[in-house]
């Protein structure tokens, strides 16, 4: 067997062989039971968690999980180089639920993605191959963190190389056919559509300093491009990613489920840069177009060369004039305004308290130099709107700061989607008025089909309103423009879980888990997610990491067994209810949670009632939690729901647990 070829065997004596042996066959015949895990192997051999723990690690140096995962990769090596199946269909064979992930660990795995080893099979004999596989594993799973990026002051030149650049590319792009998805994509992916990342541009300038102009040139053609309804556009957060990755443009691709791949450099000296542009067709792997752009830096934002215009003339078929005028349109003539948003934006995207307040810091500095400049005015809007939700400034303050300028950046541009994302956040989660978001987010979505914010508050009102199908395929949507975003993964897990359907729900919780092993927001939902499934257990396990993940409560994290061992889970859960009693600012939601978790109906009432009196932001989606569906026809609850405007949308009948 392939495993046990893996290790010396003179290390390894035979009792140890036939008991590798006999959980190897175990796993093989329980391969397509998604669910198949540690407890579940430790069973079927007879042995208890802990001794299969101490043989694995004493023979092959692996822990239970990471056995269990080696197994099902090993064997599906072998189904695809007997080419049994689509990759898709064998990721969930094997015991994978999600192709993605099933592609993400094979690859780390084996050192490259699933869909090429028909052609490394085709290339080599089966023992040279075998040999490269083993060369090639590697010793931990993982995605590599985002790097930040640093941003200094921008010259004039960026915006006029921009036009240059976008207007040139979309033509090339818009002229192109686009042939069959690739069967792992599990994304709204179809034949007909155009689909493109933007890589970070690198700086060959020989000067560091200068990377913050290649991320301007990058980053404005991104955000032209998704003005494009027919053209998908993965994120700048996801792009991130791969901005020092060794892996070609065929496999970005794959990962980011897109067609194209747009690649650039820039190269300044003095007064003047060079940018070159790449763009290639990640399916085939080959290169369609390349060009080059020279500009001096005295050129200002609206200064396009005859070449651009030519190319623009070309795209009039093909993009609508308004798309043409979104795209052409200058937010500001101040670069130095328009570096200070972009600063702005940088923080903003981390959703921290700290890079909070510095994007509040930029974006007014760029409001200052420019009073007209509405984009800035809609990032004040944001950072105030995401400070409150995390109740990280006084609620009315904060929401009331929020709709302020919200309103301003409209007053100055109607068209503008991030501002009418951000309204009809406000509306959903400030003044309950779900008719008026509806409108807005969809107005934004029109605006800007690749704004993933738009399509996630639009996901999340739908949600709210019972609408779970809809939320979900919103999310997806969401989901393919920012793929590696534990935030949306997240809100996907939430709506499964609203939905009933545990399983997938735990499924997506553990897809964050290889993005971000301490989001707790995360192992909050896997607690739920095993309460409810039975797994004790578990649910006690994740509720010791939580505490651990806090300093504040990490040294009670002993205590954990204890009280499991004497009460069970209703004494983790009156433990931790009186926890959160002790803190300064004990969270009602959580109160009414773990009470109503306990059947105490009077108390989860009354903790339901103090969250809706202050208005705690997120008390609307107590709607849909399943967990209260046992207070539905309690008269305290059908008062809320009415308080709330939420009578008017009936809840579908949920799916139940799985």
């Amino acid at each position: 067997m392939l495993l046990l070829n893996s290790i010396d065997m003179n290390d390894v004596n035979s009792m140890d062989q036939v008991i590798i042996r006999k959980l190897t066959e175990i796993i093989h015949a329980n391969l397509d039971d998604e669910n198949f895990g540690v407890r579940e192997l430790a069973l079927a051999s007879g042995m208890s968690r802990s001794k299969v723990h101490r043989k694995l690690k004493s023979t092959l140096k692996k822990s239970v999980s990471q056995f269990i995962r080696e197994v099902r990769l090993q064997k599906a090596m072998e189904m695809l180089q007997q080419n049994v199946a689509t990759v898709s269909e064998i990721s969930y064979k094997v015991g994978f639920n999600s192709p993605a992930y099933f592609n993400s660990c094979f690859h780390h795995y084996f050192g490259y993605p699933p869909g090429e080893v028909k052609k490394r099979s085709f290339l080599n004999n089966e023992e040279s191959n075998d040999k490269k596989l083993l060369e090639n594993q590697p010793k931990s799973f993982g995605i590599n963190p985002i790097r930040r990026v640093n941003y200094s002051r921008r010259p004039i030149l960026i915006v006029s190389l921009v036009f240059l650049v976008l207007f040139a590319l979309t033509y090339f792009l818009y002229s192109l056919s686009v042939g069959e998805p690739n069967p792992v994509n599990t994304l709204r992916l179809n034949k007909h559509e155009k689909s493109i990342a933007v890589l970070p541009f690198k700086n060959l300038s020989g000067n560091p300093e200068n990377q913050y102009f290649a991320d301007g040139i990058m980053e404005d053609i991104l955000n032209n491009l998704c003005h494009i309804k027919k053209l998908r556009v993965i994120s700048r957060a996801s792009v991130e990613e791969f901005r020092d990755s060794t892996i070609n443009a065929h496999e970005i691709a794959k990962k980011l489920h897109v067609r194209y791949i747009l690649e650039g450099s820039i190269q300044r000296q003095g007064d003047k840069a060079k940018v070159v542009i790449q763009l290639i067709d990640a399916k085939h792997d080959k290169h369609i177009w390349a060009e080059k752009f020279e500009k001096e830096m005295i050129d200002n934002f609206v200064i396009q060369s005859s070449i651009a215009k030519k190319v623009a003339s070309e795209l009039q078929a093909v993009i609508s004039p308004k798309e043409t005028e979104r795209i052409e349109k200058t937010s500001t003539h101040n670069p130095e305004a328009y570096d200070r948003y972009l600063m702005g934006r940088f923080f903003w995207s981390k959703r921290t308290k700290e890079s909070l307040k510095k994007s509040i810091a930029y974006f007014e500095e760029a409001i200052a130099l420019d009073p007209d400049y509405a984009i800035a005015y809609a990032g004040l809007a944001d950072a105030y709107f995401i400070q409150t939700w995390w109740r990280w400034m006084d609620r009315d303050e904060g929401f009331a700061l929020a709709k302020k300028f919200v309103l301003q950046a409209l007053a100055i541009d109607q068209n503008l989607c991030e501002a009418h994302a951000t309204l009809g956040g406000l509306l959903c989660y400030d003044e309950w008025e779900w008719k008026k978001a509806r409108k807005e987010l969809l107005i934004a979505i029109e605006l800007n089909p690749n704004y993933a914010t738009a399509h996630q508050y639009y996901s999340e009102l739908l949600d709210i309103l019972g609408q779970t199908e809809e939320a979900l395929e919103e999310i997806n949507t969401t989901l393919a423009l920012e793929p590696y975003s534990k935030l949306m993964i997240g809100l996907k897990s939430l709506y499964l879980y609203n939905q009933g359907k545990l399983k997938e729900s735990l499924s997506a919780c553990i897809s964050v888990d290889e993005i971000d092993s301490t989001y707790t927001s995360n192992y909050w939902r896997r607690f739920y997610i095993y309460f409810q499934q039975g797994e004790d257990l578990k649910a006690v396990e994740t509720f010791r990491k939580i505490l651990m993940m806090d300093p504040m409560t990490a040294s009670l994290a002993g205590s954990v067994n204890e009280i499991y061992n004497k009460s069970k889970i209703n004494g983790i859960l009156k433990w931790g209810i009186d926890l959160e009693l002790k803190k300064k600012s004990p969270s009602n939601a959580r109160l009414a949670k773990w009470n109503i978790l306990l059947g105490k109906k009077e108390e989860s009432l009354k903790w339901l009632e103090k969250a809706l009196e202050i208005r705690v932001p997120d008390i609307p989606r107590i709607y849909t939690d399943p967990d209260y569906k046992i207070l539905h026809n309690e008269p305290r609850f059908k008062k809320m729901i009415k308080q709330m405007g939420l009578s008017a949308y009936p809840l579908k009948s949920s799916a139940k647990n799985n």
